[in-house]
């Protein structure tokens, strides 16, 4: 029997395929991703860098403080040690000042000639001077010419008559400034320390700078390579270096920079 084909349905549509839905392909997913990565590894790069600035300048500024503190601290030693050994010096000027065997043989020598009195004099200066170091010792009368002198020789600059002059209008010892004095070569700095005696008469202490002072001040308490410490005074629109430097001999006195630098 012959095959009859299957009916029609017209109110039927035809089927058609299923659409399968869209998706990106699997590389533009890969390529987000990988940006993505950059940015968080960027931006924590930059928070490290940020924090690692803030901890070094944090630790730079505390270093400062400390070494800012520490340099404080020397140089209030230095100033307070400075002070004391030239009230030290004072000290021994005032103590002579007031010896009761200085100012009696001083003046009996002066009215007899005394041969023995003077060279117990000269005994007395030799002994003080070598205990308490100082350069030399001597005696001026009422015009500042030296009556009696023991150690190194012993001119009369401008600067000690000035400070002689003081010294017996006030009644009370006193100091020159550092000055330096090329009336003995070779030229060399100076510090003389006066106290008025009777009659008119004033005795001289000279430290010399050079063996106490210039040393101890270019001493540093801590080891370092260039650390040092300058006393400066002012001289008209300059300023003068007065104590010798770590790096360069001959500037005590002598070195000057001006102020409008």
């Amino acid at each position: 029997m012959p095959t009859r084909a299957p009916p029609i349905h017209p109110e039927l549509p035809a089927q058609l395929p299923a659409q399968l839905p869209t998706q990106p392909p699997p590389e533009s997913n890969g390529g987000h991703a990988h940006w993505l990565l950059l940015l968080l590894f960027a931006v924590l790069m930059l928070a490290i860098a940020a924090l690692g600035w803030g901890v070094y300048a944090h630790l730079a500024r505390q270093f400062q403080a400390q070494e800012n503190a520490k340099l404080l601290a020397i140089a209030q030693l230095k100033a307070s040690q400075i002070g004391e050994w030239l009230d030290a010096r004072r000290s021994d000027a005032d103590l002579l000042a007031r010896s009761p065997f200085l100012n009696e043989a001083v003046a009996r020598w002066q009215n007899s000639g005394d041969p023995a009195t003077e060279a117990r004099l000269k005994a007395f200066f030799a002994a003080f001077r070598e205990t308490y170091h100082y350069q030399s010792i001597v005696l001026l009368d009422a015009q500042d010419v030296p009556l009696l002198q023991d150690g190194e020789a012993h001119p009369v600059s401008a600067e000690l008559r000035a400070a002689a002059a003081r010294a017996r209008l006030q009644g009370r010892g006193g100091d020159t400034d550092l000055y330096r004095s090329d009336a003995l070569l070779p030229e060399h700095s100076h510090l003389d320390f006066v106290t008025p005696l009777a009659g008119g008469r004033v005795l001289v202490l000279r430290s010399a700078p050079d063996h106490f002072l210039f040393p101890f001040i270019q001493s540093w308490p801590l080891p370092s390579a260039s650390a040092e410490t300058l006393l400066l005074r002012r001289d008209g629109d300059h300023l003068l270096y007065l104590n010798e430097l770590r790096h360069r001999k001959g500037a005590a006195l002598r070195l000057r920079l001006p102020l409008s630098l």
